[in-house]
């Protein structure tokens, strides 16, 4: 696939990209605060639900309740891998009176 095949499919995907990451904005898993810590699980499933519809084998690893690790495998096989990690947790909001929108709103 060529980086304009990439971009073109992108550009095609862009409304359900922007819908994922509205529902992940709405699930902020907190890690700090009155509000913390974590509950990555929920964005874990929000994650758990998108790939599993295309088809994608996924796992959520709890290290406590509610502190899940998300885990999907696309492939078999001898060839190169690609590996994407992130996390999924956020600090609290300070202020957030000053924000134009609620920060996790997803507007």
């Amino acid at each position: 696939m060529t980086l304009d095949q990439i971009l073109e499919h992108a550009d095609q995907t862009l409304d359900e990209t922007v819908e994922l990451l509205v529902e992940l904005i709405r699930t902020p898993p907190i890690n700090a605060g009155e509000h913390g810590p974590g509950n990555e699980t929920d964005a874990c499933r929000v994650l758990e639900r998108k790939l599993s519809r295309e088809g994608i084998v996924t796992r959520i690893l709890e290290s406590a309740p509610d502190r899940g690790n998300f885990v999907a495998h696309i492939g078999s096989g001898d060839r190169p891998r690609l590996l994407f990690m992130s996390h999924l947790d956020v600090v609290p909001v300070d202020d957030a009176e000053y924000w134009r929108y609620p920060p996790f709103s997803g507007t």
